[in-house]
C-alpha cells in the first residue's frame, strides 16, 4: 500500500489508531508526531503482537526510503 512514490510523509494506520483518533473517514487526515507531519493514506486491520487477551495498540506504519549511499552491502 505504501511505496517510494508516496514520499516520507504518507502513512498507514491500524484500526485501533482510527478508533483512538475518533475518525470515521481517516484517509487524508493529518497526524503531527514528534515535530513531523504525516498524511494517512490507508487503514489496515489490527495486528496482535501480544497475547490476544491484550488490546491492540494504535500503530502508524511508514515506508522508509533508503538511499544507495545509506545501504550496506556485503560479499
Amino acid at each position: 500500500m505504501l511505496d517510494e512514490k508516496d514520499g516520507k510523509n504518507m502513512v498507514v494506520i491500524n484500526e485501533a489508531a482510527v478508533k483512538t483518533f475518533g475518525w470515521t473517514q481517516p484517509v487524508g487526515k493529518k497526524i503531527d508526531k514528534l515535530g513531523r507531519h504525516y498524511i494517512v493514506k490507508g487503514v489496515i486491520k489490527n495486528i496482535s503482537y501480544n497475547a490476544p487477551i491484550h488490546p491492540v495498540a494504535p500503530a502508524m506504519f511508514f515506508c522508509r526510503i533508503i538511499q544507495a549511499e545509506e545501504a550496506l552491502f556485503s560479499r
